[in-house]
């Protein structure tokens, strides 16, 4: 196959120039009559703007508004005067606007008050048909009064890119960028640092070493976005802990110069001890001298909980053994959350007493633990947020955990689901705890597109966000955090949470999906709202599977090759570069929580009702799709269905596939139909990667994934695809439609070492043993297995050299045995990590409702067994035989394993694995 094209360099990016760019405002008067309840400013507009003490800060709006002025035709020095003023009695950022036939009266209850009014006026003169404004009175409130967003384009600061952009010279704020931004609500931008590279430390020398260059240009970013009315908040994952070689931790040595900063010990980590004198004093000097430096920086977001090791409570929920720390294990886990928040916000506070401190519990999903139910764990979390001190927003996942109705069951959501409606109810409980404790609320959701498709700009599903803010305002949330790395371009999607964060808010889902289309749209609003209500309902379809959002052929399948021929190729991550296109291991998008034609009916509902409303769409009219904006925003809406419907036919593709392909050959004949139904799916392949290819050549945000910093797909990439799929049909098909025809081996078989096999018995005492090698001496490793009574049980014993003493450390870091089964081929394998000591790790983790696994540990002279339990409705065989591996890694005697490990490159929740490094396991009570 010949190699795919890359992705298009940076300076290819041609959205970049787009948000440089400024928009031209829109108008489609026709209207020359006014209706009787209407002000008439025919005879031009006249701001007066005198009463607003801003310093400068609203001069951007101003402008603004003078541009759009001049577009709907009104002379500057007109008859009817618009007079601007501030009530401080309306509360910060709220505003009124009183319309009579003789003058309009817009008054904030700040200078970011005035900013809204300025904004909203104009949208009332768009929404006009005519020089007209409705006479009347309408005030807002802001409820959700920070709307954090971030740089559609800019540098994540993490593998494999690893830029800054605190770092270089590019300006990741052009304004007319920022005025888009602000024009939709958007009132707060987070960037990453780290604070060893913004913060010298007396307690480490080498700190701050390039620190002064970084916070000029905070400085310089921080005061140009202010005069757009939003505020600059620096995002960190801090303190960090120590464990060498990793990017976002300390090196260990560090530890030798302050040993009382080592905390709690997991998966290879030192923790961070933020109950020591030393710990609270870093913390307070770091953030002491970053908002000192910068006093015009807003504030510091920070996740506490759940991303990386940090400090000794931050991994609580996935945390191998319970918390070894001297000081911090002694204390509940709230009262440790608190002491390192006050730290933060002391030192903040001394550079700029009105920053804002938001703290992060990323739980995106929580399982039970050997001792610990989920619920326990899930009360944890409500007992961290009731300790959090007034002045601190908690901020948590607005879904995470939450359940959702599919195909007659409940399904778990992960984490950033635009499909699911929220709130879930841990996020609900947190959100009073800390509302109790005086501390605020903020919830962290996805405005413009989540993880389920990031290949576009923005899913045009603004209905959605009506029940999620609606919810928000009933729960007191006041801030939100509208996107992580993608999801934050500048759309009707980020205009209707600017909208929707404001009381009082539209009585219905119909009535604000007519609101909200009006200033574009006019007399076609009303077909606009219906197709985005039928989007909404299509997308509430998306399988509630975090495989599915992370691996799922929704973002990118225009761009996968399809394999007639089984080739056991992974599916790429979604949201990282530098993987091969995804092949036919197609079980690894859908994982345990649907089944295959669960996924089937999904998609395909999804991929029809959203069909629906595009072909709604195709009746609108030639001018409004003559303005470029416009016609785009339609471009988005089709590029979502051509990439729904792929998706529900590549899936659709490869279960076919599999079904056929397991027939005996002398069934195949009478299936001819069904090997004609997959040649028709590759051709109507072909046929949406090459309507997206012109879409795409019309519009660069199509395919472009913020966090995989490159586009998923563009229009090389398409047409490469095209090739493939063109030379399959002319290649393998009629290759199988003749040994189909003639009862031959559908494919020439290639030369295959034969894999590893082992025979289970009924009973494991009398089961074979099967060694791992490569045999060190004295650290043998044998096992046995046996399948009786729906159970599957392994014995594995492990010997060490006489004299060895095994630390008591954490699972993943001594001496440890894994088993990995693939219940079935192209599935996703299932590991279950047991160390000497006991404790148990399943990569997957259990789901509600299912059967435990069970393991226990034995310890004798020169060396340990280990029996192990697996239900096998775990791993669901689907015939006699499993494919498996089982592994032995120690810190001294390195790795064992009964199959020679080729490991892939890891792929988070799928691991290392190579599905070659598994033998065959042969299951007596199934064959």
């Amino acid at each position: 196959m010949p190699a795919p094209p890359a992705p298009p360099d940076e300076r290819d990016w041609t959205f970049v120039d787009d948000l440089r760019s400024p928009e031209p405002p829109s108008f489609f008067w026709t209207r020359e009559t006014p209706r009787p309840d209407e002000a008439v400013l025919s005879a031009g507009v006249r701001v007066e703007a005198t009463a607003v003490p801003h310093g400068g800060l609203l001069d951007t709006a101003f402008h603004d508004l003078g541009r759009s002025l001049a577009a709907a035709g009104f002379c500057p020095d007109g008859a009817y005067p618009v007079r601007f003023g501030v009530d401080a009695a309306l509360g910060p950022e709220a505003y009124q606007i009183t319309t009579t036939r003789e003058e309009c009266r817009v008054l904030g209850g700040d200078v970011e008050g005035v900013r809204r009014g300025i904004y909203a006026f104009e949208e009332q003169l768009r929404r006009a048909d005519g020089p007209f404004l409705p006479v009347g009175e309408w005030a807002r409130t802001p409820v959700v009064r920070l709307r954090l967003s971030r740089c559609f384009f800019g540098p994540i600061k993490r593998p494999p890119r690893n830029r800054d952009e605190l770092a270089d010279g590019t300006d990741y704020y052009p304004e007319a960028y920022l005025s888009r931004l602000a024009r939709e609500g958007v009132n707060g931008l987070w960037l990453t640092g780290s604070f060893h590279e913004l913060a010298p430390s007396r307690f480490f020398p080498t700190f701050g070493a390039d620190s002064a260059r970084r916070l000029q240009k905070l400085r310089e970013t921080a005061a140009k976005c202010a005069r757009y009315g939003i505020g600059i908040y620096l995002f960190c994952i801090e303190p960090m802990g120590f464990k060498d070689g990793v990017h976002y931790s300390l090196p260990t040595e560090h530890l030798r110069r302050h040993p009382e900063l080592a905390g709690h010990r997991d998966s290879g980590a030192t923790f961070f001890c933020t109950s020591t004198e030393t710990g609270q004093a870093y913390l307070e000097e770091a953030t002491r001298h970053i908002f000192t430096q910068v006093p015009e920086l807003a504030g510091l977001i920070g996740i506490h909980l759940g991303e990386r090791p940090t400090h000794c409570y931050s991994n609580l929920f996935w945390d191998t053994q319970p918390n070894q720390c001297p000081r911090c294990s002694g204390k509940p886990p709230g009262v440790v959350f608190r002491g390192l928040l006050e730290a933060l916000l002391r030192g903040m506070r001394q550079g700029n007493p009105r920053a804002q401190l938001i703290s992060w519990l990323y739980v995106p999903t929580v399982f039970e633990q050997p001792g610990t139910p989920a619920r326990e764990l899930l009360r944890a979390a409500e007992e961290i947020a009731a300790h959090y001190p007034p002045g601190v927003i908690f901020q948590y996942n607005f879904e995470s955990m939450g359940l959702t109705p599919q195909l007659g069951r409940e399904r778990l959501v992960h984490d950033y689901s635009l499909a699911y409606t929220g709130p879930s109810e841990i996020f609900a409980r947190c959100a009073h705890a800390a509302g109790r404790a005086g501390a605020r609320t903020s919830a962290k959701l996805q405005v413009g597109c989540s993880h389920e498709v990031a290949t576009l700009p923005w899913v045009p599903v603004p209905g959605q966000l009506f029940h999620k803010y609606r919810a928000m305002h009933e729960l007191g949330v006041s801030a939100a955090m509208q996107s992580w790395y993608f999801g934050n371009y500048p759309s009707l999607m980020t205009r209707a949470a600017g909208r929707l964060s404001f009381a009082p808010l539209p009585v219905d889902e119909a009535t604000f999906l007519h609101e909200l289309a009006a200033p574009d749209w006019g007399e076609e609003a009303p077909l606009i709202a219906q197709a985005w209500r039928i989007f909404g309902e299509a997308y509430r379809r998306f399988p509630a599977n975090v495989n599915f959002s992370w691996y799922g052929p929704v973002h990118d399948s225009v761009a996968w090759p399809l394999h007639l021929k089984p080739v056991g190729r992974a599916i790429a991550p979604s949201w990282r570069g530098g993987f091969a296109p995804s092949g036919d291991r197609i079980g690894e998008s859908i994982g345990e929580a649907h089944r295959l034609d669960e996924v089937l009916t999904l998609c395909g509902e999804m991929a029809a009702r959203w069909e629906e409303g595009v072909r709604l769409l195709r009746r609108i009219g030639p001018r409004r799709r003559a303005v470029p904006r416009l016609a785009r925003e339609l471009g988005v809406a089709e590029a979502m269905g051509i990439q729904l419907s792929s998706a529900a036919q590549v899936v659709r593709f490869y279960a076919l596939r599999g079904e056929l392909l397991s027939l005996a050959p002398g069934e195949r004949a009478a299936r001819l139909a069904q090997w004609e139904e997959l040649r028709a799916l590759v051709e109507r392949e072909i046929a949406l990667s090459e309507r997206l290819c012109r879409l795409a050549q019309e519009d660069s945000r199509l395919g472009f994934h913020s966090e995989a910093e490159q586009h998923k797909y563009h229009p090389a990439l398409l047409q490469w695809r095209v090739a493939r799929l063109r030379d399959l049909l002319e290649t393998e098909f009629p290759q199988a439609r003749a040994a189909i025809l003639h009862d031959l081996p559908l494919f020439a078989a290639e030369p295959t070492p034969q894999p590893a096999s082992y025979q289970c018995a009924t009973e494991v005492a009398h089961a074979p043993w099967a060694l791992c090698e490569p045999g060190v001496p004295g650290w043998q490793t044998r096992w046995k297995a046996a399948s009786a009574g729906g159970v599957l049980r392994f014995l594995v014993e492990c010997r060490y050299p006489e004299g060895t003493r095994l630390a008591q450390a954490d699972i993943l870091s001594t001496d440890h045995v894994t088993l990995r089964i693939e219940p079935r081929p192209l599935w996703p394998v299932r590991e279950f990590t047991i160390g000497h000591a006991g404790g148990r790790y399943d990569c997957v983790g259990t789901h509600p409702g299912e059967a435990p696994w069970r393991s226990r540990v034995c310890h004798g002279p020169g060396g340990w067994e280990l029996e192990l339990e697996i239900p096998l409705s775990l791993v669901a065989p689907q015939a006699g035989t499993l494919k498996i591996n089982l592994i032995r890694k120690t810190p001294e005697g390195g790795t064992f394993a009964w199959v020679p490990l080729h490991p892939w490159p890891p792929r988070l929740l799928l691991g290392d694995t190579n599905p070659a490094d598994l033998g065959l396991l042969h299951l007596p009570h199934l064959t």
